[in-house]
């Protein structure tokens, strides 16, 4: 039987959205289960296969901000803030001082070093690398475009961000026939959506493809259809 721990960890695996924060309500948990283990165990940290994981720690520590900037630039969608990665060079630092530390049986400096690192690595990722990111999702990029006072009709479904960041409901047609009644009521309204099959939306006549950009986080693509003057 699984217990909570693996139960999350395995509805977070298949979910079909995978966000930093989904895995939350297990921290609290994790954190007494990894105390316990230091209060009783802190001593074989280096002893047998641990001596392994701390090589290894230490390799993934020193490829961590090339494998960042790397990453960064082979996906066409965050290219642009490749330099992001150079944001995990104090990060990587920390981990080794602090390995080195534990290799030299410091074991209190050690764990010390490593709760700093994590704390930095928080600040890091949420002060600064996350709200950069979130600048180039296409919700954010759509309000740059196109502003927060204009109309849109959605076709099927839409990245959740837009009502949050829009404070406000959007109208939902779910097939072309659909589509035709509700842009009777909003006849100025753009089309949005983020379905794959487009198929219904491109044999519009009169309607051009007028924004496209893949979710940072999620496999879907906004798309906005404007209507040609």
């Amino acid at each position: 039987m699984l217990d909570g721990g693996n139960r999350l960890r395995y509805f977070f695996s298949i979910s079909s959205t995978q966000l930093p924060g989904d895995t939350m309500p297990s921290y609290p948990f994790l954190a007494i289960l990894l105390g316990n283990y230091f209060d009783k165990k802190i001593h074989t940290v280096t002893l047998g296969w641990n001596r392994l994981s701390l090589v290894l720690l230490i390799l993934f520590a020193a490829i961590l901000p090339l494998g960042a900037v790397i990453g960064l630039q082979m996906n066409p969608n965050l290219r642009e803030v490749y330099p992001l990665g150079y944001w995990m060079v104090p990060v990587a630092a920390i981990i080794i001082l602090a390995s080195l530390l534990l290799v030299l049986k410091n074991q209190l400096y050690w764990f010390c070093t490593t709760g700093f690192g994590a704390m930095l690595l928080a600040l890091i990722l949420f002060g600064h690398i996350y709200p950069k990111l979130c600048e180039i999702s296409p919700v954010k990029q759509v309000q740059k475009q196109f502003g927060k006072e204009e109309d849109f009709l959605v076709y099927q479904r839409m990245d959740p961000a837009f009502p949050f960041n829009y404070q406000r409901s959007f109208p939902v047609a779910n097939n072309l026939e659909e589509i035709r009644q509700q842009l009777a009521l909003h006849p100025n309204a753009y089309l949005l959506t983020n379905v794959r099959n487009t198929q219904v939306l491109d044999s519009l006549e009169n309607w051009d493809l007028a924004f496209q950009r893949k979710s940072v986080f999620e496999d879907h693509t906004t798309k906005i259809y404007q209507k040609r003057d």
